[in-house]
């Protein structure tokens, strides 16, 4: 069996001073960032105001990204 290698569907930047990780898309486009707050991710998405808790410390920045 042969296991295949997707393409990944976004990239971290490098997190600013408040340790915010942008994300981006293949072809740079800015989508939104991540970043945990008391043990928690939290996902901004571009143009919202809106925090989205979206996974516990555990799962990690990639499930926040998705």
């Amino acid at each position: 069996m042969t296991k295949t290698t997707l393409p990944k569907r976004y990239t971290y930047g490098t997190p600013d001073t408040e340790c915010r990780y942008p994300v981006l898309l293949p072809n740079g486009e800015f989508i939104g960032h991540v970043f945990r707050w008391h043990r928690a991710w939290i996902a901004v998405p571009v143009g919202s105001p809106i925090e989205i808790r979206v996974s516990a410390g555990a799962i990690g920045k990639n499930a926040a990204a998705e």
